[in-house]
């Protein structure tokens, strides 16, 4: 896995994104990305990894980056 930014917030748009609920990532990808899919809501950032390893998500939100399986 490699944690960097998104290209851009409206590439972004298109892909599977996810976060661990409660968490201003979370709210970060509901308001400012707002994917045509909606965000993805994990219990735990394990989980969140987990959906991100089995390709269920595509991108995970944190603090600063974004985490991405290549």
């Amino acid at each position: 896995m490699t944690r960097r930014p998104f290209p851009t917030l409206e590439a972004a748009v298109a892909y599977a994104v996810g976060a661990q609920t409660g968490t201003t990532s979370l709210d970060t990808i509901e308001e400012a990305i707002a994917p045509t899919a909606g965000a993805q809501v994990f219990d735990t950032n394990d989980d969140a990894r987990l959906a991100l390893e089995s390709g269920q998500a595509e991108w995970l939100g944190d603090d600063d980056a974004a985490t991405v399986l290549e």
